[in-house]
């Protein structure tokens, strides 16, 4: 890769900020519920499998509005439908807020969702529009940032924020910082209109079923299940096996997060650029072997420090990471550009069910006693590693059909 073709212009620095925002707030939205868990079950006296619940009604509902979508993702301007879906988003949060109760909540959740789920296919399109092939490796890598960013500032923050007013507090915060990114978008950011062109008049099913009509694209699909549902295994109940398991503090979770958020600002974009330099299959498959080992020891542990905990929350982040960059990136190679939209969309749909189905999976087979540890949780290393194995034979199929050498 030539030096000109790693340099970003003005306008393409400010699209990495706004994606960058645009997946933080959807990062702090989603990845707030878990550690608001320790708060949330005893507020409404519910049990893990109803809280996994209120995480995976989000992502259900995100499938659900992502398939609706899929039909008319690229027959509108991409900014304005940008801002329709992102007030929708800030506006399920905000109720979100204002629950009182577990069904409110869920409902809210399920509300926020619908929405959230499609801004989560709208930026790999953006991506996709607005940057080549040899950049999409390190602008993937420096959205993903946005996770760090969430875990080193989103979640402490909210986390103090829950403990001084509530945990209805963090969605508020989300929906503040949501209105300010939603004015820089308006004003900042450029239509983008060369897409419209390519349109062919069909209905929402014929545009729908022509996607899984391409064999390259149902490969895509696929693989989109099967990375995402191991993902989200563990996610739920990170943060209630570490306290109650391997007795951290309530205090360290703060310094649990802002540790990981730190390593991923720096392993993230390196994980970019490697994408783009050594090849995405190579270490899509470096990132499941390691992600693998790393959870199978993670799992299984039945004492640690902090420290050691922080360095195998890092060492899982940076696996699948290394997993889901690459693969994003060969995602962008599948679909033509008159669907592109669309291609994106049902993505985001089936990687949502995939979410849905992975943390809710998680909520059946973790169980709690009476002292609050949680049990079970080693066989959800076991089954991880399991659909981290699927994963890898699928994204194989998917770099033959997108050129490169499936060989790592």
């Amino acid at each position: 890769m030539s030096a000109v073709s790693s340099r970003f212009s003005a306008y393409e620095k400010l699209v990495i900020g706004i994606l960058i925002f645009l997946q933080f707030t959807l990062a702090l939205d989603f990845m707030v519920m878990a550690p608001l868990g320790a708060i949330i079950m005893p507020a409404f006296d519910i049990m893990p499998h109803e809280f996994s619940l209120l995480i995976a009604s989000y992502a259900f509902a995100a499938c659900v509005s992502s398939v609706f979508v899929s039909g008319y993702a690229d027959r509108y301007e991409r900014k304005r439908f940008l801002l329709f879906i992102y007030s929708g988003f800030l506006v399920g949060t905000f109720l979100c807020a204002f629950a009182n109760t577990y069904p409110v909540l869920l409902a809210a959740r399920t509300f926020t969702g619908l929405f959230g789920g499609v801004i989560a296919s709208i930026v790999p399109t953006l991506t996709t529009d607005l940057f080549p092939a040899e950049k999409r490796g390190q602008v993937i890598g420096l959205t993903q940032v946005s996770f760090g960013i969430a875990q080193i500032m989103g979640l402490p923050v909210a986390l103090a924020c829950a403990n001084r007013w509530g945990w209805h507090s963090p969605f508020v915060l989300v929906v503040a910082i949501g209105i300010a990114g939603t004015a820089v978008i308006a004003t900042r950011f450029e239509p983008i209109t060369a897409h419209l062109g390519l349109q062919k008049p069909e209905s929402h099913f014929q545009s729908f079923a022509k996607l899984f009509r391409v064999p390259k694209n149902r490969w895509g699909f696929l693989g989109s299940f099967v990375v995402t549902l191991g993902a989200y295994l563990l996610m739920p109940f990170t943060s209630a096996y570490n306290v109650h398991n391997l007795n951290m503090s309530l205090a360290d979770l703060p310094i649990f997060y802002a540790v990981t958020g730190l390593s991923i600002i720096v392993l993230f974009p390196l994980i970019g650029k490697l994408t783009d330099r050594i090849g995405r299959f190579p270490i899509f498959a470096a990132g499941a072997f390691f992600a693998s080992a790393v959870v199978l020891f993670y799992t299984h542990t039945t004492e640690a420090g902090l420290a050691r905990l922080c360095l195998t929350n890092i060492g899982v982040f940076s696996g699948f990471f290394a997993m889901i960059i690459p693969f994003q990136s060969l995602l962008t190679d599948l679909p033509s550009p008159e669907s592109r939209g669309g291609f994106m969309a049902v993505g985001a749909s089936i990687q949502q069910l995939g979410g849905g189905v992975s943390v809710f999976l998680s909520g059946l087979i973790v169980s709690k006693d009476a002292e609050g540890r949680l049990l079970h949780f080693p066989n959800l290393g076991t089954l991880l590693v399991c659909v981290v194995f699927a994963s890898f034979l699928v994204c194989r199929q998917i770099a033959l059909r997108a050129g490169e050498p499936s060989k790592p």
